[in-house]
């Protein structure tokens, strides 16, 4: 059986939902997916990143000088979780698998069907339409690609010890130009993200 839920946009609305989702339904893996901006300066639009580990950059310490990221903690027993929150192992080989016969649409400016990439994936409250940002979270933590949720179910799956991965399609490449690059490739971005999803829960184990 699968089950199917819509987070709404940012952290809170994704943690929440994951929560509710693994009470009620107790799932056996959790795959997160959806739109998301590129960092790594070869993606464009379209192209694919399988979450081999995510982030929250906006989780940690302002100073005047800079924000200090920092680990989460959890709740219950009061231990930090990591920094970065790992794909599961086995969720990131079926994902690669499925996207080696998954029937992609290439975007209408492009030539080539996506590109696909395991990297890293950072995720903040924030939609990122800078270039001086994109640099930043590229220098600080490699970051492959920038979204508002990813990490956030991440962390609740990791706590309840659920394996979880999260994938995105690009539909910017969160520069200056994001708001009207998100217009005109999201439903593309959104169509392949969600491709790729069904394909691979076709050949996941019961």
């Amino acid at each position: 059986k699968v089950v199917i839920v819509k987070t709404g946009v940012g952290k809170v609305n994704a943690a929440m939902t994951t929560a509710f989702l693994l009470q009620q339904f107790r799932p056996k893996r959790v795959i997160f997916t959806g739109i998301a901006g590129a960092i790594h300066p070869d993606l464009k639009p379209g192209d694919i990143v399988i979450g081999k580990q995510t982030l929250q950059y906006d989780f940690g310490q302002v100073t005047d000088d800079s924000l200090i990221t920092r680990s989460t903690r959890n709740p219950i027993d009061r231990m930090l979780n990591p920094l970065f929150f790992k794909g599961d192992s086995l969720l990131l080989v079926s994902a690669q698998s499925a996207a080696q016969t998954t029937n992609f649409k290439k975007m209408n400016t492009q030539a080539n069907l996506p590109h696909i990439i395991i990297g890293t994936i950072v995720t903040g409250d924030l939609f990122v339409s800078s270039e001086t940002k994109v640099r930043e979270l590229r220098s600080k933590f490699n970051a492959d690609a920038t979204e508002m949720e990813g990490a956030a179910v991440a962390q609740i799956c990791w706590q309840q010890q659920v394996p979880c991965l999260v994938i995105r399609s690009m539909s910017d490449k969160a520069d200056s130009k994001a708001q009207e690059s998100i217009q005109n490739f999201i439903k593309t971005a959104g169509y392949n993200s969600a491709n790729l999803l069904i394909n691979m829960l076709m050949k996941l184990p019961d």
